[in-house]
């Protein structure tokens, strides 16, 4: 077992960030399951007839969600739960389906990652505050997992459907070090 620490380090088979242990090569070969990505397994997917229904009541809690933190933590999991549909739908090989849910997975996690940036703490309280480093690592801790998964649906699509995957992978790990530039720079600047 090898435990990769390093500022930071992105490559095919282990991403590592500032003082977060991560377990190379075991790990990346395992699945990850929608628990680990604290959502649950899709019941209703695109196509269905219930799929509008669902997508309504995710806008309504983006309408209703006001904190910057709140809407960055919102937007983590909503791309998880594309990226597990993506999974399943990667599975049945229903690849219209899965392009849409891709784009729609890259656009929720770049907002997430944007909406991460946007948080102005000088109008926290100290409670509120102590609260961002942790929601910081989930996001970066989500990006891992999100590659991971990512790399497991590039490996079921048919072929014409690889390479758009292929770029969904870059440009996550793009996003996770932009993240891990910007942990690190935050860092410098505290010490």
């Amino acid at each position: 077992e090898t435990i990769a620490t390093a500022e930071t380090a992105v490559t095919t088979n282990t991403v590592a960030t500032v003082d977060t242990p991560v377990i190379a090569d075991e790990t990346v070969s395992q699945e990850i399951a929608a628990s680990d990505l604290d959502v649950a397994e899709p019941s209703v997917l695109p196509g269905s007839f219930w799929y509008p229904f669902k997508k309504f009541s995710e806008k309504v809690q983006e309408i209703l969600t006001i904190k910057p933190e709140s809407k960055a933590r919102l937007e983590m999991r909503l791309a998880n739960k594309r990226l597990v549909e993506a999974r399943v739908l990667a599975k049945q090989g229903k690849t219209d389906e899965l392009n849409k849910v891709i784009e729609e997975y890259k656009a929720r996690a770049e907002a997430a990652q944007k909406k991460l940036t946007e948080i102005d703490t000088s109008q926290m309280t100290d409670e509120q505050k102590e609260k961002i480093p942790a929601l910081k690592d989930k996001i970066t801790e989500n990006s891992l997992k999100q590659i991971q998964v990512l790399e497991k649906v590039r490996d079921v699509v048919p072929e014409q459907a690889k390479e758009s995957i292929e770029k969904n992978i870059e440009k996550a790990k793009e996003r996770l070090q932009e993240r891990l530039d910007k942990l690190s720079e935050e860092d410098a600047e505290k010490m």
